[in-house]
């Protein structure tokens, strides 16, 4: 971190003593403008083959900061370097990096390097082109890996079979393959897997019919049926009908809704709601979820309190309230929705660490700072700050980053 915002002095002495200069201190140098105490420093590389990879290296960064003409000399003296290895690979592998190097020094660098920030503008995720499949297969419970590896076999099977009477175009024999499985999971996988091909076939009409014969029997498949009715709002919504579209969220809510028990499967399943939801554009409706979801999160255990020097060890089937708040942060920044990271910042306290990341990404600078002020364990605090300016180093705004590396108010 003190390399790269330029204190040169204070990188050697956190790096310390070595036979060969760190990559990170020589490259600062060149970057802040002493390219003469870079190349003293690699001169002084007694190993002929570790010096020659050394200058390749320093040519190729001079041709990322756009000094061709001094990356093609460094290139020729790490060329004439080269040539003195006494084992053949390995004069062979430096020489062919060199020609390498000579090739593109003529061309404009993809990634140009600089001492002045070059901040990239941050992509939003955009929804998979590919829909998700309808359903969580793994389901929401406790389950040991040889019962699940059973249930991976058995369910992989019976899907085989399925998808190959789909192949040959028979629908009749599909269906009473689904209405006849022996077990509600592959009823519920039967339907789903129907309905998630009708999905891509763009046939809305035809996937929610096949979705609603799900089964209804238990808590799993009803949390099933909902992720479906979910899935396919998709559909509808591509062909401009967001009647259907909420009457589907409507469903779905109410199949959420019964299920009372399992709370952080009926959590998880509410926040895909809330996810499509606000992907579709229902920007209310993904919000009155994420705040049924804080409220399902609420009525999960606190996580007890690590005691030194013994490890902590978490019960099977035992979810904490702070594991559902994460998962609500997540979903909540990808809506958008600063309401619901308000509240979490109200409630959570101790994730400040993961508020303070979330504001940032989104590009709330001042808040993420805010949050990092308020963390009390001064350890904590520092390592979050220079995590921070790690951020802030690529941010024009927030330039020089100085500021923020030696924050006047912090003290080891």
């Amino acid at each position: 971190m003190y390399a790269h915002a330029g204190y040169i002095e204070d990188a050697k002495r956190v790096i310390g003593p070595s036979k060969v200069p760190s990559y990170r201190l020589w490259k600062a140098r060149v970057i802040y403008g002493d390219l003469t105490g870079a190349e003293a420093s690699l001169d002084k590389i007694a190993n002929i083959e570790s010096k020659a990879g050394r200058f390749a290296s320093l040519a190729d960064l001079l041709w990322r900061m756009k000094q061709p003409e001094l990356a093609r000399s460094r290139f020729e003296k790490a060329r004439r370097l080269a040539a003195q290895i006494p084992e053949l690979k390995a004069r062979t592998r430096v020489l062919d990096e060199v020609k390498l190097g000579l090739t593109y020094v003529s061309e404009e660098p993809p990634i140009v390097v600089s001492p002045v920030p070059q901040p990239r503008e941050r992509s939003t995720p955009s929804e998979p082109t590919l829909p998700n499949f309808p359903m969580t297969t793994d389901g929401f419970r406790e389950r040991s890996p040889a019962v699940r590896e059973a249930l991976m076999r058995s369910d992989e099977a019976f899907l085989k079979a399925l998808y190959d009477r789909m192949a040959v175009k028979d629908r009749a024999g599909v269906f009473a393959m689904a209405e006849g499985a022996k077990t509600v999971r592959h009823r519920s996988l039967g339907f789903a897997g129907v309905g998630h091909i009708l999905i891509q076939g763009a046939q809305a009409e035809a996937a929610e019919d096949t979705i609603r014969r799900m089964p209804e029997v238990d808590g799993d498949s009803r949390w099933a049926k909902a992720e479906a009715l979910t899935e396919t709002r998709a559909a509808w919504l591509r062909q401009g009908r967001s009647e259907r579209a909420d009457r589907c969220f409507v469903d779905a809510r109410g199949l959420v809704e019964s299920v009372n028990e399992l709370p952080m499967g009926k959590l998880v399943v509410t926040l895909r709601m809330a996810r499509a939801q606000s992907v579709g554009g229902m920007v209310s409706s993904a919000g009155e979820s994420l705040r049924k979801a804080l409220a399902l999160a609420e009525g999960l255990p606190v996580r007890p309190p690590s005691v030194p020097g013994r490890r902590t060890v978490t019960p099977a089937g035992v979810n904490y309230r702070d594991e559902g708040f994460q998962l609500i942060l997540e979903v909540a920044i990808s809506a958008r929705d600063l309401g619901v990271v308000t509240i979490l910042e109200e409630k959570w306290r101790g994730s400040e660490s993961s508020i303070a990341t979330v504001r940032l990404t989104a590009g709330h600078k001042e808040l993420a700072l805010q949050a990092a002020r308020r963390i009390g364990d001064q350890y904590k605090r520092c390592l979050l700050w220079y995590k921070l300016a790690a951020c802030l180093c690529s941010d024009c705004s927030y330039w020089p980053v100085r500021y923020w590396l030696r924050p006047p108010s912090l003290t080891w």
